[in-house]
C-alpha cells in the first residue's frame, strides 16, 4: 500500500515508518517546515516528504490529493510533556488540524485511515477531564459520523509507551537518565496501574490495525497492566541503582492520579503480540539510555 503518516518525525510516528518499510508498505509523510529528522535519519532517502501545514486546509488538500495514498495514519498532535494534558489552544488546533486532515482524505483515494488517540480519552467522568484526551476523543467522534463511503476509520487508543528516542523529560526516560547519572529520584507511591509498551511493538500494532478491516476503537495495550512502583523497580534494576528511587517522596499529581487498563483482545485477534517481555523492553530502553550518556555530544 501507498500510506501517509503524519507525525513521522514523533516518537512513536518514527517508529511507524520504520515498521510500515519493513513491511514493503510505500510511505508519504506530511511534516512541519521547520521539522527535524533526527529520528528517521536512515530512512531518509526512502520516504517521499512533503513540507505542510495541517491548519493550511488548501495546502492540505492539494498535498494529499497529489500522494493519492491508498491509506493513513494520523499521528501528528501537540505533545509538550509538562503542558500537553490541558493546553487548550494547542489541543483545539491539533484539532482542528486533524478535521482538514480527515476532510482532505475522505475526498481523496485514501480507503482507510488510522486515529492515533490515547487511553485518557475514556478515563474521566468528573468534569476534570484533560483537554487532551476530549480533543482526541472529538476527533474520534467526526470521524464516526462522517461516515465517509469507501473511508474506513479506526481509533486507535494508545497507552502508556517507552522506548529509545522518547523525550526524555517523560517518565521512563526521565527515571532512567537520573539513575545512570547516580541522582537520586522523587517519586510518588506508585501505586497507580499502567499498561506500559514497547514502542516498537505499539508501531507494530498501529501497522496490524492500518492492514485490517477494523473500524470504530481498539486499544493498543498488552493487557498486563503493572503498578508504577514496579515499573520503575524495573527501571532501576536495569540501571543497577534501585536504591536511587525514592518512593512517597513526590505529592499526588491530580493528572497522574488514574488507573490506565485496557483490553487487548480485539487486537490480539489480529495476530499481535509484544515482542520481548517488559523487563527485556526495559532492559533494552535503560542501555539506549546508558549508551547516548556515554556520547560526547549528549553528555554536553
Amino acid at each position: 500500500m501507498k500510506v501517509l503518516v503524519t507525525g513521522a518525525t514523533g516518537f512513536i510516528g518514527s517508529h511507524v515508518v520504520r515498521e510500515l518499510l519493513r513491511r514493503d508498505h510505500t510511505v508519504d509523510v506530511l511534516v512541519r517546515p521547520a521539522a527535524r529528522f533526527d529520528r528517521l535519519r536512515d530512512e531518509i532517502g526512502r520516504i517521499a516528504v512533503w513540507p505542510v501545514d495541517l491548519l493550511d486546509g488548501p495546502q492540505v488538500d492539494s498535498v494529499v490529493a497529489s500522494i493519492g495514498a491508498d491509506a493513513a495514519i494520523h499521528l501528528a498532535w501537540y505533545a509538550e510533556p509538562g503542558s500537553y494534558l490541558r493546553d487548550v489552544p494547542r489541543n483545539l488546533a491539533s484539532l482542528e488540524a486533524g478535521i482538514r486532515l480527515l476532510r482532505s482524505l475522505a475526498a481523496g483515494s485514501s480507503r482507510r485511515l488510522v486515529l492515533a488517540g490515547t487511553c485518557l480519552e475514556s478515563l474521566f467522568h468528573d468534569g476534570d477531564e484533560p483537554v487532551y484526551g476530549a480533543a482526541k476523543r472529538a476527533l474520534h467522534d467526526v470521524a464516526a459520523s462522517l461516515a465517509c463511503p469507501g473511508l474506513n476509520v479506526a481509533c486507535a487508543h494508545i497507552f502508556s509507551v517507552f522506548g529509545p528516542g522518547e523525550d526524555p523529560r517523560r517518565a521512563v526516560p526521565a527515571v532512567a537518565r537520573a539513575l545512570l547519572e547516580g541522582r537520586s529520584v522523587d517519586l510518588g507511591a506508585g501505586a497507580r496501574l499502567r499498561d506500559y509498551v514497547f514502542v516498537v511493538d505499539v508501531a507494530a500494532a498501529l501497522v496490524t490495525v492500518l492492514e485490517s478491516e477494523v473500524v470504530g476503537g481498539i486499544d493498543i495495550c498488552s493487557g498486563e497492566p503493572r503498578p508504577l512502583r514496579q515499573v520503575f523497580e524495573q527501571v532501576g534494576r536495569a540501571a543497577a541503582a534501585g536504591h536511587l528511587l525514592r518512593f512517597g517522596a513526590r505529592p499526588v499529581v491530580a493528572d497522574e492520579d488514574y488507573d490506565a487498563v485496557g483490553d487487548p483482545t480485539a487486537l490480539r485477534a489480529l495476530g499481535w503480540r509484544p515482542g520481548d517481555s517488559f523487563a527485556g523492553r526495559i532492559d533494552e530502553t535503560v542501555a539506549w539510555w546508558r549508551a547516548r550518556l556515554r556520547q560526547p555530544a549528549a553528555a554536553g
